[in-house]
């Protein structure tokens, strides 16, 4: 991407964030930012599904963003614990659910989560806030309950939905 064009991408995107007129948010899918620097900018909320940021110099924010899962998982809604959180999850309304998971209360399910924060579906266990599973997906909702030491990958650009390595079933909804 060109210099000066992600320049006032950015310009336009920081405006957004603090809400004046004008503002847009940043929309960079499929950018090429490889080698970009973007030590100054603050690119929350942009959408960044699929853009190549590989060798790109000084993103601190997306660093700082990872560090802080708790405060992410907090603003997308998830019920927060000291140990795990709960989330809400549906099973065969979209995909087939490996036969390896026992789908009954107390039930642990387990499975390797694509940790790519830049794949917004992908493989794991993936659930959701209970606004967002009501919104996107059909059948019987659970209540699930997820520790914190588990896997948990947040792609930057959610609106709700997470992939996660385990989690319990706690009961029907």
């Amino acid at each position: 991407m060109e210099k000066n064009k992600l320049q006032e991408i950015l310009k336009l995107h920081l405006m957004w964030l603090r809400n004046e007129d004008g503002g847009i948010r940043a929309d960079l899918r499929s950018a090429k930012l490889s080698y970009a620097d973007l030590s100054s900018a603050d690119l929350s909320y942009a959408d960044l599904r699929y853009a190549n940021l590989r060798y790109a110099e000084n993103i601190y924010w997306l660093k700082r963003m990872l560090a802080s899962r708790r405060r992410v998982l907090n603003y997308l809604g998830y019920e927060l614990k000291t140990k795990y959180f709960y989330a809400f999850k549906t099973f065969n309304s979209q995909y087939t659910s490996p036969k390896k998971w026992k789908i009954k209360e107390k039930s642990i399910i387990k499975e390797h989560v694509d940790m790519d924060i830049f794949n917004d579906c992908s493989r794991g266990i993936n659930v959701g806030t209970l606004k967002w599973v009501k919104n996107n997906s059909r059948g019987q909702i659970w209540k699930v309950k997820i520790k914190f030491d588990a896997e948990i990958c947040i792609p930057i650009y959610s609106d709700g939905k997470i992939r996660v390595s385990e989690c319990q079933l706690i009961k029907k909804i």
